[in-house]
């Protein structure tokens, strides 16, 4: 009988906890999966001599957010000529369940190019290794992780927390 009692106030007390300590590696995990997606997209940007561009399709109420990759299948300006880049290192990824991203900072054409999602945003990595500054957060609606785009090296940068703005100009340096 005592036995039970103690098993039953150890649960009380301790599945709670591991049950946030899940969720919160969950999130850690999938924003460590965004941030490994930017960087592979720069590299292959700069080794293609092609624009790419990643997609966040923030996901309508109920939805999970997801992202995908895309490169510029002809060698012209037009933002129309992008096609979903087939790399096994950039699947098509959805957001795990409760998890979402957050109020993105991006520049005002990366809500409005062609073939961009309602509500949605194009972040795009250059041939000469530079990007769009970006902060593109995920949230399971109490914790925050943050990748941080640097816009003239294109270097993405994780971190734990919430982040006001994008590094601007030659900032990014110091990342």
């Amino acid at each position: 009988m005592v036995v039970a009692v103690v098993v039953g106030v150890l649960s009380a007390v301790l599945l709670p906890a591991l049950g946030g300590s899940f969720t919160q590696r969950k999130l850690a995990g999938a924003a460590g999966d965004l941030h490994l997606a930017m960087r592979h997209l720069q590299e292959v940007a700069v080794l293609n001599r092609r624009t790419c561009r990643l997609l966040l399709h923030p996901g309508a109420a109920g939805q999970a957010g997801r992202y995908t990759a895309e490169y510029q299948a002809v060698e012209l300006d037009a933002e129309s000529a992008f096609a979903v880049l087939n790399d096994a290192a950039l699947p098509a990824t959805t957001l795990p369940e409760g998890l979402r991203f957050g109020d993105l900072q991006l520049p005002p054409e990366a809500a409005e190019a062609p073939g961009v999602p309602a509500g949605g945003a194009a972040v795009r990595f250059y041939a000469d290794g530079s990007a769009d500054p970006a902060v593109v957060p995920l949230t399971d609606g109490r914790a925050v992780w943050t990748v941080v785009l640097a816009p003239s090296t294109g270097r993405a940068r994780l971190v734990q927390g919430v982040v006001e703005r994008p590094p601007t100009g030659r900032e990014d340096l110091d990342l």
